[in-house]
């Protein structure tokens, strides 16, 4: 299946929640895609119903966080439209609705900010609309305000929630709030000042992360819950930290603020908390533990969704390497669930990754078992493509297409899982399915960039926590900043005095990228060159895995992961070849062609093919003996393997490299990296899994068929 047909799979993924939102719930906020009706906040604002009411402000989430994924997709038509709906139904005076702050900043303000940003910026997209005054970016503002006063305390740490129309005059607020929740809110406040030349948006945000930033430990780590009028850290999460919930955006956007505004000291408190991270939460093979923030022991086994995001953040910040370790553990998981379970427990010291990705995680249990649309792991597979063109993230993506096809969509749109386990479903299709999960899968197979054109983006450019492309350069400032639109009256009622020029950033990356800054997280000797270079999350040319390399296995080669076995798509010949998962490559005139090289042939006459295993940076090319009537291997990386068909869904390796292999001989493979363990099926029979096939052994002679 081309990349485009991909592409083309997951918009229809978007129009069929879009539209069914649109038909059956609009103008509620989310859309109940098994009653095929719309979902309303709770009339009774106590924190009971918070979890509901947190989100749904009363003003069409849905249609203002989905909307800017119209104008990504090229959809001028449909994004006009949606605007048009904005205009004429979305409005926050007088909203009586209690919200927490962060997630109306990033649904809300973020979702009106950029599709502000496509509306009147004629370079970001071909869906600028002519005579658009400014609408969207007036209801940027109308919300901002009515968000200023969650930030009047005493330490800058803002309430996690305020009423929309009463500020805090609310008896059901908390005092508590999370490092995410307090010091994530510098991307969507920084550019609403910039836009509109009022600096109060920028500034209380600023202070609230340094505020959450200056309360760090000895150890530069910080905590998870703290209480916003003493500044202290809460014993609720138990001093926990973490790249997870309550914490995961902090990070993100330390860095993500730094790219925006090039911001300088904005890249050194990222650089201060990764480097923390990286010291005293990374175990070294991709996982990263929850610990105490004030001694760094083991708070926990446990890992939840959110975390799979971190991946993204790594390869934005340089660290491609052990991103893609992060990635597979994540991988593995939802290999085993069908989905990203929101909270995973590890009931053994060390988790089972060693053996082949094919075989279950034994010692993970299911401790929250639900799975609500997230995109995190799509999120962090689409940027693991752009920074590496490995194949292996078109398998992984398509995987998660066709699981989401699959298992949740209903006959309205998309729903949740309420029990991965059981197959219960929630009757609910959250916003951040359409402007963040089908978006970075759409991303993902738009590789040649003629719809989407951010593969290619240079510049002072990021997706926001919730996927929401912003942009900001003097181009941007020319065509959707405050003087742009005549008697927009933006800043009526606000305080002229905080007005400031929004600055213009460079029209490219931070010139960080070309310094010590970036490697000093990582060391000298990261072997990064190429991306540090190109500055970008898609270096134009090259691969981090060399080509050619991924036909029937695709082999990767990484720590705890190596050479772990994944199953691609037999190639459907008239001959019947058998299908399995995750076909990337195509076919034509017998010649097996990936999308930057050619080898490998076909041969019809007698079903053989061959295979090239790719090799491993540093690690010599395998060797194979033939000895006593017997081949002997000790590592696959580098080597030719000619597979004969022998039955139906079964073949034999009839030659390695230059050897001839008779049928009936056995292959002894001696691969540490490819983690050849073997097991027991529940017969007792000793089992081996290679490409997603059980192989019957005999002490340690592997049967010679894949």
């Amino acid at each position: 299946m081309a990349l485009k047909t991909r592409r083309q799979k997951a918009a229809d993924m978007f129009y069929h929640g879009w539209n069914g939102y649109l038909e059956y719930a609009f103008p509620s906020d989310e859309l109940r895609s098994l009653s095929c009706d719309g979902l309303d906040r709770r009339v009774d604002e106590t924190l009971e119903n918070a979890s509901i009411n947190d989100v749904l402000g009363g003003y069409s989430v849905t249609l203002v966080d989905a909307l800017d994924t119209l104008a990504l997709m090229g959809d001028c038509r449909g994004f006009a439209r949606g605007v048009r709906r904005v205009e004429n139904y979305v409005t926050f005076h007088g909203l009586n609705a209690t919200v927490q702050l962060f997630e109306t900043t990033i649904r809300g303000l973020g979702g009106l900010l950029s599709a502000h940003l496509y509306a009147s910026v004629p370079r970001l997209s071909k869906c600028a609309i002519q005579g658009y005054q400014g609408s969207l970016l007036r209801l940027a503002v109308e919300l901002g305000e009515r968000l200023l006063p969650a930030f009047t305390t005493p330490t800058g740490l803002p309430f996690p929630r305020l009423n929309l129309l009463r500020g805090l005059a609310d008896g059901q607020l908390t005092n508590e709030s999370c490092a995410s929740g307090a010091g994530s809110l510098v991307l969507e406040f920084g550019l609403l000042s910039r836009l509109t030349g009022d600096a109060r948006y920028d500034q209380v945000a600023r202070r609230a992360f340094s505020a959450v930033f200056d309360r760090r430990s000895e150890l530069d780590l910080v905590g998870m819950t703290l209480d916003v009028l003493t500044g202290d850290w809460t014993p609720s999460s138990k001093y926990a930290t973490g790249i997870g919930a309550n914490v995961d955006s902090f990070y993100e956007y330390a860095l993500k603020y730094a790219v925006l505004f090039d911001d300088r000291e904005m890249l050194s408190n990222f650089t201060t908390l990764y480097r923390a991270l990286k010291t005293n939460s990374f175990d070294g093979t991709g996982l990263f533990y929850n610990i105490d923030y004030r001694t760094s022991t083991k708070a926990n086994n446990w890992f939840d969704s959110l975390g799979a995001f971190f991946p993204s953040v790594m390869v934005l910040s340089g660290d491609v390497a052990d991103a893609v370790r992060t990635h597979l553990f994540y991988y593995k998981v939802w290999l085993e669930y069908g989905g990203i379970p929101e909270r995973v427990k590890l009931v053994a010291t060390e988790p089972d990754l060693s053996a082949s990705r094919m075989t279950p995680m034994r010692n993970v249990r299911l401790e929250l078992p639900w799975y609500q649309l997230r995109p995190e792991f799509a999120e962090a597979t689409y940027y693991l493509h752009r920074a590496t063109g490995d194949p292996f993230y078109l398998a992984a993506g398509r995987r998660v297409l066709d699981d989401l096809e699959k298992r949740y969509r209903t006959r309205c749109g998309y729903v949740g899982a309420l029990n991965l386990a059981t197959g219960t479903r929630e009757d609910r299709m959250q916003s951040f399915f359409l402007s963040e999960t089908v978006k970075y899968l759409y991303l993902l197979f738009d590789g040649d960039n003629d719809r989407s054109g951010f593969n290619r983006q240079l510049g002072n450019f990021v997706f926001s926590t919730e996927g929401h492309p912003i942009w900001y350069d003097e181009e941007v400032l020319q065509h959707a900043g405050l003087d742009a639109f005549e008697e927009s009256g933006l800043l009526e009622g606000g305080d002229n005095e905080a007005k400031t020029p929004g600055q213009p950033a460079n029209n490219h990356y931070l010139d960080a990228c070309k310094s010590q800054e970036t490697s000093a997280i990582l060391g000298e000797g990261s072997g990064l060159s190429q991306f540090e270079q190109q500055c970008q999350v898609a270096p134009a040319g090259g691969m981090f895995i060399p080509p050619c390399e991924f036909y029937e296995l695709l082999v990767r080669p990484d720590h705890h992961f190596e050479f772990d076995f994944f199953a691609l798509e037999y190639f459907n010949r008239a001959k019947g070849l058998p299908l399995s998962s995750g076909q990337i490559m195509t076919a034509s005139d017998g010649i097996w062609a990936g999308d930057r090289c050619q080898c490998g042939v076909y041969d019809r006459g007698n079903d053989t093919f061959e295979i090239v295993v790719g090799r491993v940076p540093g690690l010599a090319k395998g060797r194979v003996v033939c000895s006593d009537g017997s081949v002997w291997v000790d590592h696959l990386a580098g080597l030719r393997l000619k597979l004969t068909r022998v039955a139906e869904e079964r073949y034999r390796v009839s030659r390695i490299e230059g050897i001839e292999v008779a049928a009936g001989a056995a292959v002894h493979v001696a691969d540490k990296l490819a983690q050849v363990d073997f097991g027991r099926d529940g017969a007792g029979r000793e089992m081996l899994r290679i490409a997603g096939r059980d192989v019957t052994v005999k002490g340690k002679k592997v049967e010679n068929i894949f």
